[in-house]
């Protein structure tokens, strides 16, 4: 959910990181929106490429869901070090456009503190591990149409490709989007076509209900 989740960490073309996964709009009910997430739902993501020195493991579960308001408790790891924060969002579509969080909390020694998250600055500096960000809009952009299998699971994906600029250099990308899988993001990736670095890859690793 548009925290990005990921809130979170797969927006690749954009200059800013997903902030939380999502679904899209969500299903209309008797009585307004409401939204796709249960309590103990959860994905994992794992992140790989040259950009990292170490492999990056993303996971988010909806710790607990009341109407439209979500509690994600979020963890990432790289190596030895790892990050815990809890965010609450209110699941709807123009939140997720505007990446908005009400509350964003780190677990620190066991215990929650609430940051200012001014911006979303802490939000970004907490998944900074899991995202590469290009130098601006991209160079070449077209859309297919692709059918995925995630963990066993057969899904119709969008994908976007093209090719734009990190740090100067070109790299060509893409980045999956499944309008069926409940956390929408299904992966992504950045590499050179000259030398077949495979600089950026996101991946989902698992998903399910606790």
């Amino acid at each position: 959910m548009r925290t990005a989740p990921l809130l979170l960490a797969l927006t690749l073309l954009s200059s800013l990181p997903v902030v939380a996964c999502g679904p899209g709009k969500p299903p209309e009910g008797p009585t307004g929106p409401r939204t796709r997430f249960r309590e103990g739902d959860f994905v994992v993501y794992r992140y790989t490429g040259t950009y990292t020195k170490e492999p990056v493991v993303l996971r988010e579960q909806i710790l607990a869901q009341k109407g439209l308001e979500l509690r994600i408790g979020v963890s990432v790891r790289r190596g030895i070090d790892e990050r815990k924060w809890v965010q609450v969002v209110t699941d709807l579509p123009e939140n997720r456009k505007n990446e908005v969080v009400d509350a964003l909390f780190l677990e620190d020694h066991g215990n929650l503190r609430r940051l200012e998250n001014k911006k979303n600055h802490d939000l970004y500096a907490l998944y900074e591990w899991t995202f590469l960000l290009p130098d601006g809009k991209p160079l070449t952009v077209a859309d297919e149409k692709r059918e995925l299998t995630i963990q066993g699971t057969h899904f119709d994906c969008d994908v976007r490709v093209g090719k734009t600029k990190v740090q100067g250099r070109v790299l060509s990308f893409e980045e999956v989007e499944c309008p069926d899988f409940l956390w929408t993001h299904a992966g992504g990736r950045f590499w050179d076509e000259a030398t077949s670095e495979e600089v950026y890859r996101a991946e989902v690793v698992a998903f399910g209900h606790k």
